[in-house]
């Protein structure tokens, strides 16, 4: 039967068949192989690279449902025509007249960095603390 160790704890990689589902992926003797038996044995494609080991810690090896394996040349040429896309779609969206264009801007995780400072130039660092409103 279908028999899918998890040596792991990490989300990434469990993969546990579906009780009444029997092991060679046909239900009620249907020959349709189920999504769960096409990615443990590798066939159809739905099986995708495994995250832990484009990051090297997979310690799955071959009993690992996922690829090991870099994409290929058509994954990799639609990666960038999505990421393409993405950038033109941004650059569609600035609005010619907006003051404070997206290429101007600060990266959002620096923005709250200004807000605090303003903050505290604003209304002083006691009267922060103090609370209210």
């Amino acid at each position: 039967g279908l028999e899918l160790r998890v040596e792991s704890s990490d989300a990434l990689h469990v993969l546990v068949p579906a009780p009444d589902v029997p092991a060679d992926g046909s239900a009620d003797g249907a020959d349709i192989p189920s999504p769960l038996a096409a990615m443990a044995t590798g066939s159809g494609s739905a099986r995708g690279v495994c995250r832990r080991w484009l990051r090297g810690t997979c310690t799955l090896g071959d009993a690992c449902v996922y690829r090991h394996a870099t994409p290929d040349a058509r994954e990799l040429r639609v990666a960038e025509r999505q990421r393409a896309e993405r950038e033109a779609a941004q650059l569609e969206a600035v609005d010619p007249l907006d003051p404070y264009a997206a290429t101007d801007k600060l990266p959002k995780a620096a923005r709250f960095r200004v807000l605090a400072q303003w903050l505290v130039d604003t209304y002083g660092i006691e009267q922060l603390r103090a609370g209210g409103g």
